[in-house]
């Protein structure tokens, strides 16, 4: 179960960015799920955005440099969303 809670508001566009902590390593299949329940409950006026915040990090691999991508937060993903529109709040 995710458990969504507040976060600071986007600069750019002024609406809040939810940020949602569930078990580690389902992060993907956290987004997946509620990015397919988003569009079967007709919520995409209302929730614009889910991410897993991710960075590029440089590792040695056998001698060789390879950039690879991390999570920033293990564990939370980010809703971009109307709070005050979503029902059951």
């Amino acid at each position: 179960m995710t458990r969504l809670l507040p976060a600071s508001p986007a600069p750019t566009t002024g609406r809040p960015l939810v940020r949602g902590a569930h078990l580690r390593r389902y992060e993907n299949k956290v987004k997946s799920n509620l990015e397919s329940r988003i569009s079967s409950m007709n919520m995409e006026d209302r929730i614009f955005e889910v991410v897993i915040p991710m960075e590029e990090v440089a590792e040695i691999k056998g001698g060789k440099r390879v950039f690879v991508q991390r999570k920033v937060f293990p564990g939370y993903l980010l809703c971009r969303c109307d709070l005050d529109e979503i029902p059951g709040r």
